[in-house]
């Protein structure tokens, strides 16, 4: 089932509320994977209750042509997204908007860890490493010729949609209300320009940076002008593109095959931060 709500501002986002039950769109699952066991154990393995393998609630098995099996918990994904300042590629803010992406980062509650994977980003030190239900929660951003979003999509078992929720219009709503630390803002600034350059060190992605830049500006900027661009950015930047955003109700779109503990939009519209 999947259902959205927006404010006709959502560029690229689904809006319109409503439910329907759809085939093969699949699921976030928890896979968990043994080989040289049965179909059996993995059930008995995956819900103490049940040892014959059949589907109990959320918990299902199934065997694979190598004797392995697989157990999956069925979770529920939730997006709510902000309008972005006006502007899109060509507006003043896309910098400021790139850098509050990458100050927000996220990711899954899995990863393999090291530098520059985001692991001091907020999401990951106050969403995943703070709520053990989180499975995911990561900012994207899509932009457009003049609009575009900014948002936090997660992940968590059906149980806690409601609370999933509830956290990430708690860190949109954040974003508007209280100021960025400096060092938090330092250390995004240096990851978003590490990034940038460690990428276009790629011939195949210099070679696509040039067709692009030239395509949406008619022109390549320098990579002087971005990382000078990147360093120009200040708390007072991102404290105003997070007022901007606030001053429009959120779009939210949700999917999974139990959305009964999602809000409903007229109350999440109401939210304020705590």
């Amino acid at each position: 089932a999947a259902v959205g709500r927006g404010t006709g501002a959502a560029v690229g986002f689904g809006v319109g509320r409503g439910t329907g039950l759809c085939e093969g769109c699949g699921v976030w699952p928890l896979t968990g994977a043994g080989v040289g066991a049965s179909k059996a154990t993995g059930a008995r393995l995956g819900d103490p209750g049940r040892g014959d393998g059949a589907s109990v609630g959320a918990i299902s098995a199934r065997e694979s042509t190598t004797k392995s099996f697989q157990v999956w918990a069925h979770s529920v994904r939730v997006a709510v997204a902000m309008r972005a300042p006006l502007g899109g590629w060509h507006g003043d803010d896309l910098i400021p908007l790139c850098v509050l992406q990458t100050l927000l980062g996220g990711g899954d509650s899995f990863s393999a860890g090291g530098p520059g994977k985001g692991m001091y980003s907020r999401l990951y030190r106050e969403v995943l490493n703070r709520h053990y239900w989180v499975e995911g929660a990561e900012c994207f951003v899509s932009v457009h010729d003049a609009e575009g979003l900014l948002g936090i999509m997660g992940a968590a078992p059906a149980a806690y949609a409601g609370h999933l929720t509830e956290v990430l219009a708690a860190h949109l709503l954040r974003i508007g209300a209280e100021p960025v630390k400096r060092d938090e803002l330092d250390r995004a600034k240096n990851m978003l320009k590490v990034n940038v350059l460690t990428q276009l060190e790629s011939r195949l992605v210099l070679f696509e940076d040039l067709g692009r830049q030239y395509a949406t500006f008619g022109k390549r900027q320098t990579l002087r002008e971005m990382t000078d661009l990147v360093d120009a950015v200040t708390e007072e930047d991102i404290l105003r593109i997070g007022a901007t955003m606030l001053s429009r109700p959120p779009s939210i779109a949700a999917h999974g095959e139990d959305l009964s503990k999602v809000p409903a939009f007229d109350t999440i519209k109401q939210w304020r931060l705590k």
